[in-house]
């Protein structure tokens, strides 16, 4: 039930805002900009229902709806899009600037209350930890965007916050998609209690020694002997 309430919400949003934002604008305008937002609308959507597989607690107790606090991040993802409509659409006056001012805050301020409702009421899910990491990258690339178009930031400081947000994700991706990437040569260890790991990472063991009791696989030739020269030490860690 939760789920079908946040998502006519997300709908009603994106819809009411964008359309009636185009129609000002130019009434030619009106279908495009739904359309744009049916399809973002359509996008969150569909994450927020493969979502439903991590709404479990931290600790792995199963939640049986969205809540609250989830339901506030996707509609700060919805709106992204109609917000960008108010931005690149020319209005009256000054009704773009106000419309983003107003609108566009109270919808960053759902940032702090999702994250205080979900600490004070819950639930406090897998799902919300993912999401508004998620939910704050789309919310401020939208933002750097909206703010150059309308002339409020100048075009390096909205790249730089666009790329503030976006590196966290893109990064990563970069890297695992070069063939020489550093996660290449690192060893799998698919076996390897927290303690054996720790003692590798000391010095205390060697991960070639590890190997040899099944305990680490080698994906990539050379491997284990760059990860032993990595955390190899002088002397051997001494613990309590």
């Amino acid at each position: 039930m939760s789920l079908a309430i946040w998502l006519a919400a997300g709908l009603v949003l994106t819809e009411a805002l964008a359309v009636p934002v185009a129609r000002v604008h130019a009434p030619s305008a009106m279908a495009p900009a739904a359309a744009v937002t049916l399809g973002w609308w359509l996008l969150i959507a569909l994450v927020f229902i493969a979502g439903a597989a991590l709404l479990d607690t931290p600790g792995g107790t199963p939640v049986d709806h969205y809540g609250l606090p989830n339901g506030l991040t996707a509609l700060r993802a919805w709106a992204c899009a109609p917000l960008l409509v108010v931005a690149v659409l020319s209005l009256p006056d000054r009704l773009g600037l106000l419309l983003w001012v107003f609108v566009g805050g109270g919808v960053g301020m759902l940032d702090a209350v999702d994250g205080i409702v979900a600490r004070r009421y819950g639930p406090v899910t897998v799902l919300g930890k993912a999401m508004d990491p998620f939910g704050d990258a789309l919310f401020f690339l939208a933002a750097a965007l909206g703010c150059y178009l309308l002339g409020i930031v100048p075009l390096w400081l909205a790249a730089l916050i666009a790329f503030r947000y976006a590196a966290a994700y893109l990064i990563p991706v970069a890297l695992i998609a070069t063939p020489d990437h550093p996660i290449a040569w690192l060893p799998n260890l698919p076996s390897l209690g927290i303690a054996a790991l720790a003692a590798c990472y000391l010095g205390g063991h060697r991960l070639r020694q590890r190997a040899s009791a099944g305990d680490v696989e080698e994906l990539t030739g050379g491997a284990l002997d760059r990860a032993d020269v990595m955390f190899s030490v002088p002397l051997a860690p001494w613990c309590q």
